[in-house]
């Protein structure tokens, strides 16, 4: 179970997993980016394309698309493709996603990094007990 607070501690959402979250953050970014109109601002986005959808794409995308081991997106099996962006729209990491790739921890970790640079606070508990705990000593609550 994850506590998601605000900065000023006021709002708070608990989500059961970090798919929830994620869902929340990606209404979050959808605000934000209606708001830039126009202005190159931070992006962040953790988004799964098909390998057939990357291929029509490799033509528009005006940077190379290349996976951090160097492979591009013309050479990646048939594979899905995972786009993660972590703020800076000018440097995304794509990542060929073969049988054996486990995206829960790269969800997980772009989730904590979102949190940490939008200033909200991030709790994550294994059981009611420990939220109950927590509730009754707020003083000890995790960074």
């Amino acid at each position: 179970m994850l506590i998601l607070l605000d900065e000023r501690k006021k709002n708070c959402n608990i989500f059961h997993h970090y798919g929830g979250l994620y869902n929340f953050i990606e209404t979050q970014e959808k605000h934000r980016n209606a708001k830039r109109s126009g202005r190159k601002a931070q992006c962040w986005v953790f988004a799964r394309h098909s390998h057939r959808r990357m291929k029509t794409y490799q033509g528009i995308f005006s940077h190379p698309m290349v996976y951090p081991n160097g492979i591009d997106t013309r050479n990646a099996n048939g594979w899905d493709i995972l786009e993660i962006v972590s703020g800076d729209p000018d440097n995304p990491v794509f990542i060929p996603l073969a049988d054996n790739v486990d995206t829960e921890p790269l969800l997980k970790n772009w989730c904590t990094q979102y949190c940490k640079f939008h200033g909200y606070i991030l709790i994550e508990i294994a059981s009611l007990m420990e939220l109950k705990k927590l509730a009754a000593n707020p003083e000890n609550e995790q960074p």
